[in-house]
């Protein structure tokens, strides 16, 4: 096999190389789990968001609860001392205040109630309130520590990548200039794999098996008369004997 195929076939094989680098590279958010953590921290704030919601709607009603509380207990204070104080009042305003008092006494202890059971309903909200924001954290810290890995190892990739491309570059020199024309070509057409030998009756490419008459073709094939896979495209490189 001359020299020009061989660093075709060099080149092709440092460009796959920087290919899977950067394939690497573009699914590191996925391979390290961001994209998870990502849709995990969206979930923790939108269920922080309806609890923090529930949570405050309570609160805003127990204190209501506690404001009408003070109120009653105001005036239980007020009747009690109208009633035992030293100002006479007639029999029936005493039993007038007296029916009142006895209503103020029982609202207010039907308020105490009522508020003793919602602070025993809102305990649950507060401890999934709590417990949110405490996982939130913890996932925000595990974002953050992901991104370090992320950027540390496109970092090295990218080193790889460089170094890789670097001799990708030398090889490139070597290659017939026509024949690079082509290559570089059909990589910018989509097509990865541009150059490939025939293995065992078929395009190294995308496998589709030749026929006696296009491998006699790549068997006798030269620089100035490439072989394409009807089927990809690639540059099909002969083997020294091709099977």
């Amino acid at each position: 096999m001359s020299s020009n195929w061989d660093n075709l076939l060099k080149l092709q094989e440092l460009d796959s190389q920087v290919d899977h680098l950067e394939h690497e590279i573009s699914i590191l958010t996925l391979s390290l789990g961001l994209n998870q953590l990502e849709e995990k921290k969206q979930q923790l704030v939108n269920d922080l968001e309806i609890n923090r919601e529930v949570l405050e709607k309570a609160m805003v009603q127990i204190s209501e609860r506690d404001s009408e509380s003070r109120e009653i207990t105001s005036r239980i204070k007020k009747l009690e001392g109208q009633l035992y104080g030293e100002t006479k009042y007639g029999s029936k305003d005493l039993q007038n205040m007296s029916h009142e008092l006895k209503a103020l006494q029982a609202r207010r202890d039907e308020i105490d109630d009522e508020e003793l059971r919602e602070m025993e309903e809102i305990e649950p909200v507060q401890n999934l309130v709590s417990g949110g924001e405490n996982e939130l954290k913890s996932v925000e810290i595990e974002i953050e520590e992901t991104i370090t890995k992320i950027g540390l190892s496109e970092k090295e990739l990218r080193g790889e990548i460089e170094k890789i491309s670097s001799e990708a570059n030398l090889v490139r020199e070597t290659v017939d200039m026509s024949v690079l024309e082509k290559y570089s070509k059909t990589r910018a057409g989509g097509l990865k794999v541009a150059a490939s030998q025939v293995v065992h009756g078929s395009c190294g490419g995308c496998q589709m098996k030749l026929s006696a008459t296009e491998l006699d073709q790549v068997k006798h094939s030269s620089v100035n008369d490439l072989v394409l896979c009807e089927q990809c495209g690639c540059i099909l490189v002969p083997r020294e004997t091709v099977p």
